[in-house]
């Protein structure tokens, strides 16, 4: 019996990456969620995360998403997000001036402008858990 299923993201560009995995570890809020094939079924959001896939001969591969429906049934996962990016697409200089400048965007904004706190810090997440991927 095969210990591989399907693995399907999605992005809401049209982005597509299809493939049959034996394992998938996506950092959650509360640590490590495993997926193996025959997993219970599961929905749940993810915000800004990264995840590995792992091959039948162990080889992996590594993704970061900001925004995901994570979708597991015993035979396929599926995550639907607003994008995302594999390691090797990740652009390192291009991330650390956008993880620079959200930092100095923190920096001037003031408490009261809520909204554009939030933003600049979401950015800012997102700039740090793609370099995450590059460590």
């Amino acid at each position: 019996m095969s210990k591989e299923f399907k693995f399907e993201i999605i992005s809401n560009d049209g982005k597509r990456f299809t493939s049959d995995i034996v394992e998938a570890l996506i950092k959650a809020p509360k640590g490590i969620l495993g997926i193996l094939k025959g997993h219970a079924p599961l929905v749940s959001f993810l915000d800004i995360t990264s995840f590995q896939i792992v091959y039948l001969d162990g080889s992996k591969e590594f993704f970061a998403t900001s925004g995901a429906l994570l979708n597991v049934s015993p035979e396929k996962l599926t995550i639907i997000c607003d994008n995302f990016e594999t390691r090797d697409e990740i652009d390192k200089d291009r991330v650390i001036k956008s993880r620079d400048y959200a930092y100095e965007l923190l920096k001037h904004l003031s408490a009261e402008n809520s909204e554009e706190v939030a933003k600049a810090q979401r950015h800012l997440n997102k700039a740090l858990n793609r370099l995450s991927l590059l460590d």
